[in-house]
């Protein structure tokens, strides 16, 4: 019996969500992380690479290395750079993975995504990511800002009623975090996603993905959350090497007066940035199942909200 293909345009509920990504990955498994890889890691590799340029000058300039002007002004530089480079794989990293989705809802039944696939449309996807990307990042500052300035006027409310209403603040401050940042990471997830798929620019795309949200709250909370702490708590054991790595590299510099040495060897520095380069690789692999989740459940609630629509124009109709 040949296994029916995982498609998002689907109303699903909890457990369905969680079924249908596990279930995309299974009928997915090389192409959707190979392209993630094939098409990110160069980006990370760079990151890695002045990495390097920085960590084995700062070991060979030693403490007074940041004494000098010209020194600053190129470590400026590659920061910008690291920035630059951070902000390109995040972009190529959604559009990977909401193309991946889109292309294969497209195909036949019998047909599965391949990694050419995803490159023949690639560029008209990624500028429009990265465009409205750079939109939702600044509007996400917005809402921090609000959100920061509003807490502060909490904490300054209760904070003159002694321990008693620091402490409620604090845990106000604490439920208010945990109810409203799965919900912001969903959206931010979902957003993207309908900016891609529908060809929308940003402010449209909030507009579906809030729309869609209304009414279902608590479930995409209970999704997003659960899906985050999942994801989480795998990203943790993909961290452990580098942890290792880490801790091994610190003992190894400690003399036998128990002094640490600023001495750093290349190979050192080099192991490092390679177990970086596959740390971070794992880690976009683990976090693409918190994407999968976020675009099922957006999908999901759109499919119950325009499908019931469309039911109820077809009975009008009749």
């Amino acid at each position: 019996m040949i296994e029916q293909k995982i498609r998002y345009r689907k109303a699903r509920d909890f457990g369905q969500i969680f079924a249908a990504t596990f279930g995309y990955i299974k009928q997915n498994f090389k192409s959707f992380f190979g392209s993630i890889i094939l098409f990110t890691v160069p980006f990370v590799a760079l990151i890695a690479i002045l990495g390097i340029n920085i960590v084995s000058r700062a070991a060979a300039g030693g403490a007074d290395w940041f004494n000098s002007w010209s020194v600053i002004e190129s470590m400026a530089l590659i920061f910008f750079l690291i920035f630059i480079f951070v902000l390109l794989v995040q972009t190529v990293y959604v559009t990977v993975i909401n193309e991946h989705l889109i292309i294969n809802e497209q195909l036949e039944e019998n047909e599965k995504v391949k990694t050419s696939d995803i490159g023949k449309n690639f560029f008209n996807s990624f500028w429009r990511v990265l465009g409205n990307a750079i939109l939702l990042g600044i509007l996400s500052v917005i809402a921090l800002i609000i959100y920061s300035i509003f807490n502060s006027m909490i904490t300054m409310a209760f904070g003159t009623m002694g321990a008693g209403g620091i402490i409620f603040a604090a845990l106000f401050q604490l439920l208010t975090s945990l109810l409203i940042s799965p919900i912001l990471a969903y959206v931010s997830i979902a957003t993207l996603f309908a900016v891609q798929k529908e060809k929308v620019g940003v402010i449209t795309a909030l507009g579906y993905v809030f729309r869609y949200l209304k009414g279902n709250f608590w479930a995409t909370w209970g999704v997003s959350f659960v899906g985050y702490m999942m994801t989480y708590i795998c990203s943790i054991i993909v961290a452990i090497p580098m942890i290792i790595f880490a801790i091994l590299a610190i003992v190894s510099r400690v003399n036998y007066t128990g002094e640490a040495s600023s001495e750093l060897g290349m190979g050192t520095i080099i192991a490092g940035a390679i177990i970086f380069v596959i740390t971070v690789a794992l880690f976009m692999c683990v976090y693409a199942l918190y994407f999968l989740i976020c675009s099922f459940q957006y999908t999901s609630l759109e499919e119950k909200k325009e499908g019931v629509s469309i039911i109820e124009k077809i009975n009008q109709i009749q």
